[in-house]
Formats: structure tokens, C-alpha cells, sequence
């Protein structure tokens, strides 16, 4: 893990449900797959500088990374274990 997208998820990690940032609109279908991708940890260390201006420039698509991230969590365990029954 890079230490950019390391320092992203903990930077994800303070916040329950709560979303950073204000979500005015969605960017692009292809900065959306770099944003899934960033998020899954497979966006290449290359292409994320350009993402990370990006980002900079437009804050309020930090909301739909966070919206990724926290996709890729696993439920509480006993959510899990509800669901389960």
C-alpha cells in the first residue's frame, strides 16, 4: 500500500457514517473507476498524483472516494450475524 493511499484510509477510518466534504455533484465516469480503483488499493502509483490534484481541486468528490472505502468494509460482526439469521 502506498503511503498516500495508507495515509487515506486512515484518514477514512475517523469517521463512522460520516462523509468528509459536500457532495455538489459527481465527477466523471472515468475519474469515478480511478476513484474505485484508489479505493480498492489498485490505482497505480503513477496515475495517482493526477487523481490527488484532482481531488485537491475538487473537494467535493472526496465524498464519493469515502463512499468507496467505506464500501469496501466489512459489516460489524454482529450485523453480520443478524444478517445471518
Amino acid at each position: 500500500m502506498t503511503n498516500s493511499f495508507k495515509t487515506l484510509a486512515e484518514f477514512f477510518d475517523q469517521f463512522n457514517d460520516e462523509v468528509q466534504g459536500r457532495d455538489l455533484g459527481e465527477p466523471p465516469e472515468e475519474i469515478q473507476v480511478q476513484l474505485r480503483s484508489l479505493a480498492q488499493g489498485g490505482l497505480p502509483a503513477r496515475d495517482q498524483p493526477e487523481l490527488f490534484a484532482l481531488l485537491n481541486q475538487n473537494p467535493e468528490w472526496v465524498a464519493g472516494l469515502a463512499r468507496e472505502v467505506k464500501a469496501l468494509r466489512k459489516p460489524p460482526q454482529n450485523e453480520a450475524n443478524q444478517r445471518g439469521r
